[in-house]
């Protein structure tokens, strides 16, 4: 059983939503269309459910314009001993939120440092992001040769991103929770909202990238983490 407290120090309501994990509609953070509560400044709430599904989730404010000031992060549920299917356990697990950024009076590529306020939505981004950072200040991920590596992908943006790992093909083992098996590539779509896992094993020595192949990403600062 989950239990989580919120407590509101915001100036405004807000709520919780754990993304792609069932549970009952009070618990389910989205005020607007749901009976479950907004919770007030000064206020505080318990939400409590099972988490009765293994896999790669994401939480979220249920106000979309708090989203974009950092309400949001990864929520992994970890398989019990009923669970495991026997296979090896990776060396590494890593987590990349992928984003997208709608930032005014900014041109495609042409982010200058400093401090903005992004849009409250993402259909006309203008910058992408992992973990919160674009390359060169993206960080890497860390391994050791013939190890496995497993890396959820969780995409909190309103378009699809397909990720290409250089040097490694992988598999997909888990698609929003459920597993997968049978998938071998070396780019995957990620569509909006999804969350798909994968694994490799690190048998290519060297400083490799993964990134995004689309077009407006390379050409916005584009998607990219470095393998070592």
């Amino acid at each position: 059983m989950v239990r989580i407290e919120l407590e509101n120090r915001l100036d405004k309501p807000t709520s919780l939503h754990v993304h792609g994990l069932s549970k009952l509609v009070f618990q389910d953070g989205i005020p607007e269309i749901e009976p479950t509560p907004s919770i007030k400044p000064g206020e505080s709430y318990v939400y409590q459910f099972p988490a009765w599904q293994a896999g790669t989730f994401f939480y979220h404010a249920g106000d979309p314009s708090q989203i974009p000031q950092g309400l949001l992060g990864p929520f992994i549920v970890l398989p019990n001993e009923n669970q495991l299917t026997g296979g090896e356990i990776p060396y590494r697990d890593y987590v990349l939120v992928l984003q997208q950024w709608d930032i005014p009076q900014e041109k495609i590529g042409e982010i200058t440092p400093g401090v903005y306020k992004p849009r409250k939505f993402d259909t006309a981004p203008n910058f992408f992001t992992i973990n919160g950072k674009a390359f060169p200040e993206t960080e890497g991920l860390r391994t050791k040769y013939g190890k496995k590596i497993r890396i959820r992908f969780i995409n909190k943006s309103s378009a699809s991103h397909s990720m290409h790992v250089h040097g490694h093909d992988f598999q997909v083992v888990s698609v929003n929770g459920f597993p997968r098996y049978n998938i071998y590539d070396d780019t995957i779509n990620v569509a909006s909202g999804q969350r798909i896992d994968i694994e490799f094993l690190s048998i290519n020595p060297g400083s490799l990238p993964i990134n995004g192949t689309k077009t407006f990403h390379k050409r916005i600062m584009g998607k990219h983490q470095v393998v070592w």
